[in-house]
């Protein structure tokens, strides 16, 4: 597993049912924001040094494989075509070859990227103009599709679907949208509320991760995690509730371990990050099948 931080920090644990074991780390020069796996031995980072740095955990050393002219503020790996692709606030989604460690292309877009997800050739882009931008890395210059969910604040997480078919985006209006990418499923789309306290205390979604089976778990700036089945649209599991924002989530790949970071979230501002105590802790939970059991579809 790889966590990123404010601190300038990537650190790479070694991830098992008895818990976290630390394995290596390195540096940017500024906030990292961003990281991915190219296999397991290669991570990619990105952050507010505006590069992309690719870390060889045999050697322990780090270089550049992009850069951006801004904050580089997601990236992923595609191993069909061994490409890396990073999205970021100079509003350019750019591709690396992970090979030759130059630009292989880059694509101008219409906000700054918030969000990115990578579902094999699909590219699920979250940007500033309140949008999502559907990319195929077989055309990569144009998107299939661009989304406007009529979600009325600022967008911050996004997570693809299972089977690729379509997404969930999250707001910071405590609520989701889910999205279908064909027009003929568009009557399928909904929009529902999440992380509020009585619906008066509202929350951000800060993080979307879907389980290899079709469930999918949220996280919140309300300090909860939780567990969805989206055909359904009913929830499957609540974890109790932290003293601190849960500021990232996401599952093993196998299904079986679901990671997540407290921490605080900037959603108060400085004042409050700096006055405050948080539970800056990354937690590993054994998910059950029950957990993420989805229940059998129902004629509507």
């Amino acid at each position: 597993m790889v966590a990123t931080s404010w601190d300038s920090d990537v650190r790479i644990w070694g991830v098992g049912f008895n818990g976290l074991s630390p394995l290596t780390m390195y540096k940017h020069q500024a906030p990292v924001l961003c990281s991915a796996f190219m296999d397991e031995k290669t991570v990619l980072s990105g952050g507010a040094d505006r590069t992309v740095l690719v870390y060889d955990m045999g050697s322990q050393k780090s270089s550049i494989i992009g850069e951006h002219k801004g904050v580089v503020s997601r990236v992923h790996y595609n191993p069909s075509y061994n490409m890396v692709v990073s999205g970021g606030w100079d509003q350019t989604l750019a591709y690396w070859d992970a090979r030759t460690k130059k630009v292989a292309g880059t694509v101008a877009l219409d906000g700054k990227v918030y969000d990115m997800d990578m579902r094999g050739d699909l590219i699920y882009v979250v940007l500033s103009n309140q949008s999502i931008a559907l990319y195929d890395i077989k055309s990569p210059q144009s998107p299939v599709r661009v989304f406007k969910p009529d979600l009325k604040m600022m967008m911050r997480c996004v997570g693809s679907f299972a089977d690729n078919s379509g997404f969930v985006v999250g707001s910071i209006e405590g609520r989701c949208a889910i999205v279908n990418n064909h027009t003929s499923n568009d009557s399928k789309n909904f929009i529902y509320r999440c992380h509020r306290v009585n619906n008066t205390d509202i929350y951000a979604v800060n993080s979307i991760s879907f389980h290899p089976g079709g469930a999918f778990a949220t996280a919140g700036s309300d300090g909860t995690v939780h567990i969805w089945d989206k055909d359904a649209r009913s929830r499957l599991k609540a974890f109790p509730s932290l003293n601190s924002p849960v500021t990232a989530g996401v599952f093993s790949p196998d299904g079986r371990l679901y990671a997540y970071a407290t921490g605080y979230d900037w959603s108060k501002g400085y004042l409050s990050g700096a006055t405050t105590p948080r539970d800056v802790i990354i937690r590993v939970h054994s998910v059950t099948p029950e957990e993420v059991r989805l229940k059998p579809p129902t004629r509507r």
